[in-house]
C-alpha cells in the first residue's frame, strides 16, 4: 500500500496538472500583449525583490492566492529572462538507431525528428533501463553527449571530458540507476541548438524562426518533447519524472521544470547566473563569480536579447532567483552544489534558497524544498548523483536517508540577517 503522504501528494499534482495541463497546439508559455516594462523604467528595488505580496501590494497568505501570483511570476520571468517557447510540436517521429540488451537492463539510442514548415531537426537521445518489463522513474537529464564522449561536438570540450574521465561517471550512475529501479535517460542539447557564442540561428531557431528565445530556453523546451515519447513507453513511469543538468545545463534543468508541471522532481546542479545563483548577491571574498556581465560578454546565445538589457539596471530588476525556485512548488526541488564552487555563486544559491521557502511551506511541502552541498569544485560528480537518488528515493518512496537537504554552506561564515556587504550593487566597480 502506498504511504498515505505520497497519495496526497500525488492527488494534488493531478489536480495542478490538470488546471496547467495544455494542448499540443498551446503555448506552453504565458502569451499576451506586452504586460511589462522595460528594465530601465522601473523602480529602484532598495534589496531582494519580495515574493509573497502581489503586483498590488497585497501580502500572499494561502496557496489560492499564490496560485494566481504563481502565473504571474511565470510571465514576469518569460518576459525577462526566457522569452516565449513555441508550442510542442506535433509532428515528431522516433527511431531506435540501436539496442543492448544486458542481463539486467536495456541500452537504446534514439533519433528524435522534429518537422516544421517544410524543415527537420533530428536530436540524440540514449536511454538505460532495468530489464524487467515494469514502470520505472526517469532522471532525464541534458548533456553534450549520451553515452560516448566522441559525440561531443565542440573540440576542446570532448578532450577536457576525456582527461576528465566523465563517461566513467555516467556508467556509474546508471549502474546505481538499475539497481535502485530508475532509468536514466541523456539527450544530446547542442543537436538542438548550438553552444557558440553568436547570434541565435541554424538548428531549432531555423524552425522556429517568429520566436525570440535562446538556447538554453530551447534546451529546456525539448525536455518536453522527450517526455511527451516517454509518456508512451510501457516502462516509463510518467508520474516520477526528474529532470537534471549541470552548469548551463542546470540552467536549463530549472527551466524544464518551470514549464512542465510533469516534472515531478527538479534537480538543477551548480547553476549560478539564469540558474539557482542570485542576479544581484554575491561573496566577491570567496573568488571569481560569473555575473551577467560574463553573460553578456561570452554566452550571448543562451537568453533572448532582453535579458542582457539587465546587465546595467540590476539594481531596478523586479524579481531574483527564488521567484523561479518558487514555481516548482509544490513539486520537488532539490539544488545540488559544491561549496567551493564560487563560480556559480554558493552565497547566492543559499540565499535564494532561504527566501523560495515560503510558497513550499503554503502546500505543506517544505521538504520539496532542498539544497545539498558537497566538498569540491564546479562538477556533477558521484556526491551530487548520490544525492540526487536518496532525494529521489525520499520524495518517491518515502526511504529514510541520513543527508541534510537544508544546510548553510558555511555556517561560520554566510549569515543572512544583513545583506548589505554581498550586494553586487555596492560593490561593483
Amino acid at each position: 500500500m502506498k504511504n498515505k503522504h505520497w497519495i496526497t501528494h500525488t492527488i494534488l499534482m493531478a489536480i495542478i496538472f490538470s488546471c496547467h495541463h495544455r494542448s499540443s497546439d498551446e503555448p506552453t508559455s504565458v502569451a499576451g500583449p506586452k504586460p511589462f516594462r522595460e528594465v530601465q523604467d522601473l523602480p529602484l528595488q532598495k534589496s531582494m525583490p519580495e515574493l509573497m505580496v502581489t503586483s498590488r501590494g497585497d501580502t500572499i497568505r494561502s496557496v489560492q492566492q499564490w496560485e494566481r501570483h504563481k502565473d504571474y511570476i511565470k510571465r514576469m520571468l518569460v518576459f525577462y529572462q526566457y522569452g516565449e517557447m513555441p508550442p510542442k510540436p506535433q509532428n515528431v517521429e522516433v527511431q531506435e538507431t540501436e539496442r543492448l540488451t544486458e542481463s539486467d537492463r536495456v541500452h537504446s539510442s534514439y533519433d528524435f525528428t522534429i518537422g516544421r514548415n517544410g524543415k527537420t531537426l533530428t536530436f540524440r537521445v540514449g536511454l538505460i533501463r532495468p530489464q524487467q518489463e515494469k514502470r520505472y522513474p526517469v532522471i532525464i537529464k541534458n548533456d553534450r553527449y549520451r553515452f560516448d564522449i566522441n559525440e561531443v561536438e565542440n573540440e576542446e570540450s570532448r578532450e577536457k571530458y576525456t582527461k576528465q574521465n566523465r563517461l566513467a561517471t555516467d556508467y556509474l550512475v546508471a549502474d546505481e540507476a538499475v539497481k535502485r529501479g530508475y532509468i536514466y535517460c541523456k539527450f544530446v542539447r547542442e543537436d538542438v541548438a548550438r553552444d557558440v557564442n553568436g547570434p541565435k540561428e541554424g538548428r531549432i531557431f531555423d524552425l522556429y524562426p517568429e520566436y525570440e528565445w535562446g538556447a538554453i530556453t530551447a534546451w529546456a523546451w525539448t525536455y518536453q518533447v522527450v517526455i511527451d515519447w516517454l509518456e508512451d513507453q510501457p516502462f516509463v513511469d510518467s508520474n516520477r519524472i526528474v529532470a537534471t543538468g549541470h552548469s548551463r545545463g542546470g540552467k536549463t534543468a530549472l527551466g524544464a521544470g518551470i514549464f512542465d508541471e510533469r516534472i515531478a522532481i527538479t534537480v538543477p546542479n551548480s547553476s549560478g547566473l539564469g540558474g539557482t545563483g542570485s542576479l544581484r548577491f554575491y561573496d566577491f571574498d570567496k573568488g571569481d563569480i560569473q555575473t551577467i556581465d560574463h553573460q553578456v560578454k561570452r554566452f550571448i546565445h543562451w537568453w533572448p536579447q532582453r535579458w542582457y538589457t539587465l546587465k546595467d539596471h540590476i539594481e531596478k530588476v523586479p524579481f531574483d532567483t527564488h521567484f523561479a525556485k518558487a514555481l516548482i512548488a509544490p513539486r520537488a526541488l532539490l539544488n545540488t552544489h559544491a561549496r567551493h564552487d564560487f563560480w556559480a555563486n554558493p552565497y547566492g544559491t543559499y540565499l535564494t534558497y532561504l527566501r523560495s521557502l515560503e510558497p513550499f511551506e503554503l502546500y505543506g511541502v517544505p521538504d520539496h524544498n532542498a539544497i545539498h552541498w558537497r566538498d569540491g569544485d564546479h562538477a556533477q560528480d558521484k556526491e551530487d548523483w548520490w544525492a540526487l537518488f536518496e532525494y529521489c528515493d525520499r520524495i518517491f518512496y518515502q526511504r529514510p536517508t541520513e543527508l541534510k537537504f537544508d544546510e548553510n554552506p558555511y555556517p561560520e561564515i554566510y549569515q543572512f540577517d544583513s545583506l548589505e556587504k554581498h550586494d553586487v550593487i555596492k560593490t561593483r566597480p
